[in-house]
């Protein structure tokens, strides 16, 4: 395996476990199936800017996350596997920072939001299709009981 794949995996790791570590859980859950009738956030190839129809999305979760003061939200951001490892490292922290400081500046607290990158390492689809790679450009975000 190439040394750089490996640094990023031991990265990814190391990263996880601090936020896992952060919250007190060793595995963290869903705990509230409200969170999951929000749809993910898709985003346009190497792009991370938020667009007004995910803003109004993430107006209602801002008001959820104000209603459940005792619950975080991890923000997981991910590419698809066209460009450099890093470059999408890059881009899908990028895109999962934007989604925490929008939630940011619409009052919820910077330390209640745990924004991650993925890159390519957790496609939903295969990245050998256009329609594929769509589907992989994208932040997902979970509710977690503090």
């Amino acid at each position: 395996m190439h040394p750089s794949k490996i640094r990023l995996g031991i990265y990814l790791f190391i990263h996880l476990l601090c936020f896992q570590l952060a919250i007190g859980q060793a595995n963290p859950v869903i705990v509230d199936s409200t969170i999951s009738n929000f749809e993910t956030i898709y985003f346009d190839k190497s792009v991370y800017q938020l667009t007004a129809v995910t803003c109004k999305q993430l107006d209602e979760v801002a008001r959820l996350l104000k209603q459940k003061k005792d619950y975080i939200l991890k923000v997981s951001g991910h590419s698809d596997n066209k460009g450099t490892e890093a470059a999408n490292m890059r881009l899908s922290i990028l895109r999962a920072e934007a989604v925490k400081k929008y939630l940011v500046s619409a009052g919820v607290e910077n330390y209640r939001i745990k924004a991650v990158g993925y890159a390519g390492f957790q496609p939903l689809a295969t990245n050998e299709t256009e329609e594929g790679k769509a589907k992989n450009r994208r932040v997902q975000y979970r509710l977690i009981k503090k």
